[in-house]
């Protein structure tokens, strides 16, 4: 990414300093040297964040947080903890590590 006054400047644009114009290519054709003369600097792109190691939420705590909720408006408790402990079982197969 190369950068000018303080502000990115993008490839394949034109863009003016000092009142010359500089063609869309120039940035590409230019030599480091040429680029510094005018103000131009380099710095290296930042990396996109990897998506994949961003955590995804369990699929089901949407109707865990609806049993709990649930558990709050109904008069009858013991009966909603009843519901709510069945809701919040470990799925079949599900082993601890």
């Amino acid at each position: 990414m190369f950068i000018l006054d303080g502000r990115p400047l993008p490839l394949d644009t034109q863009f003016t300093v000092d009142g010359i114009t500089y063609p869309p290519n120039w940035l590409r054709l230019a030599s480091p040297e040429d680029r510094a003369r005018i103000g131009i600097t380099e710095v290296p792109d930042y990396p996109r964040p990897d998506d994949r190691s961003i955590p995804r939420p369990d699929p089901g705590w949407k109707s865990r947080l609806d049993a709990l909720l649930l558990c709050r408006l109904v008069p009858d408790p013991v009966r909603c903890c009843e519901d709510l402990e069945k809701r919040l079982a470990e799925p079949a197969g599900f082993r601890w590590c």
